[in-house]
């Protein structure tokens, strides 16, 4: 029949989407086929053989593979070109080191990193599994236990990851996968940053982040340390709990400004069936300010899973027999996992695969290959403050739509162009609306008039 679209299912995810659309909008995978690093068969360094494609990304294709010497499936991460630019290099070999500077069963590991033909790739265990992005996608909101052990578990994560002076800096539930054993594992280090790296003015010019997982400082003059993993830790909590991230807007901007000034929705009212305590727990962990927050993940996770001795509650192993459930009800994609309770083959082992290798790039240079929600930002976005007053005071403030609080009042948001609208309301009074400059500081005083009712 004429103008009926044809439909196709993604290979990556198993999501049906349109036969003309070439990008899966599920995943993000590349249907159209593209130009692939290595052609099927190939073998590198006389060991990894590459099997099938089974995901792209934003800087490269990931391989379902073959360890030949060992005779075990493995994740083949390779960039697009051979001709790739410095800043997709800076990042994939970014990633590298970092995987290779700490060793933990949540994170992923870097067995080997070589160059074929010119073309680098990284080698690491590959396991079936979700994203957590993508359970979120099929399940909905997930129960408080199931979130309690992911929690528990990127808290385990972030604690090897602080301990030696890194921060993720990009936690989101796109990188938090989920295996078939339920065991959770925190992906893509590519932004990873050491925590003294401002100080030295490594990657000064440039903030890089996912605007709904961002702390305010990390877009501010804060400083920036293990604690603005913990704040997306809470805003992946509450996603997971709730069905919907805490911050959301039509544009990054709009949500900077949630993040920067806005009050998270009470956790209760949106999902009344979680506990006052874990609600407590996400609500600390979404502190505005640093020195409010939990002051390590080991704590944030001490709060989320300690049980209350007369409600009971699961166990962890419970809870991770749950998620591996989960996952086999909704149907299992090949993913990138990592087991870190398999040791790493010993040096024997892996004598023929390419050391881990440095190259000499600026760390700057990772920020101009980045997936497609990431953003790029100025190191220190400008705030600015506006100062709303009225008579009589008490007036409920909006900015843009979203209720602000009260006058008097001082909003701190960050420098934007253009203006912004700002309503005021107060029972019996008229309602007003003015606009307000973004680029700049700026006052606005409202006059309301009472509202009277003829009475004839």
């Amino acid at each position: 029949m004429e103008g009926r679209s044809t439909v196709a299912t993604c290979p990556a995810c198993a999501a049906i989407v349109a036969e003309s659309s070439p990008i899966c909008p599920a995943c993000g995978f590349d249907r159209s086929g593209g130009p692939q690093p290595f052609e099927r068969g190939t073998v590198l360094e006389g060991r990894y053989r590459i099997d099938v494609e089974v995901g792209r990304g934003g800087m490269g294709v990931v391989y379902r593979g073959t360890d030949l010497t060992l005779s075990r499936p493995v994740a083949i991460k390779a960039m697009r070109m051979s001709g790739a630019d410095a800043g997709v290099l800076a990042r994939f070999m970014h990633e590298a080191r970092a995987l290779a500077s700490v060793e933990h069963r949540n994170l992923v590991p870097a067995y080997a990193i070589g160059q074929e033909s010119g073309v680098y790739y990284m080698v690491m265990k590959f396991v079936e599994g979700r994203t957590l992005d993508e359970i979120l996608r099929v399940e909905g909101p997930l129960p408080e236990a199931g979130v309690q052990q992911i929690v528990a578990e990127v808290c385990d994560a972030l604690t090897a990851l602080h301990a030696v002076g890194l921060v993720h800096r990009d936690l989101k539930p796109g990188n938090v996968m989920v295996g078939d054993d339920g065991r959770v594992t925190v992906m893509d280090l590519g932004i990873v940053q050491q925590i003294e790296d401002d100080a030295e003015g490594v990657e000064a010019a440039s903030t890089v982040g996912t605007p709904r997982y961002m702390p305010p400082e990390m877009f501010s003059a804060g400083e920036v340390d293990g604690r603005a993993d913990i704040y997306a830790l809470g805003v992946i909590a509450f996603t997971a709990l709730t069905g919907r991230p805490p911050f959301d807007g039509p544009t990054p901007m709009s949500i900077l400004y949630q993040q920067a000034h806005s009050p998270p929705p009470d956790l209760r009212e949106v999902a009344p069936g979680v506990s006052p305590r874990v609600a407590a727990a996400v609500h600390c962990a979404l502190a505005k300010d640093p020195a409010n927050r939990f002051p390590d993940a080991a704590t944030f996770a001490e709060a989320m899973t300690t049980i209350d001795e007369a409600g009971g509650g699961w166990s962890l192993q419970a809870v991770g027999a749950l998620l591996a459930v989960m996952l086999l009800v909704g149907g299992l994609t090949a993913m990138l996992v990592v087991d870190r309770g398999a040791a790493p083959p010993p040096d024997a082992a892996v004598a023929d695969a390419a050391p881990i290798v440095d190259v000499a790039l600026p760390d700057a240079a990772v920020v101009d290959a980045l997936p497609p929600d990431v953003m790029v930002l100025d190191a220190v976005i400008p705030m600015v403050k506006l100062e709303v007053t009225s008579r009589p005071s008490g007036a409920t403030v909006y900015v843009d739509g979203d209720r602000v609080g009260r006058t008097p009042l001082t909003i701190e948001r960050p420098q934007a162009e253009g203006r912004v609208k700002v309503r005021l309301r107060k029972r019996n009074y008229v309602g007003k609306t003015v606009s307000a400059r973004a680029d700049e500081d700026d006052t606005v005083h409202v006059e309301l008039e009472e509202q009277f009712e003829l009475v004839p």
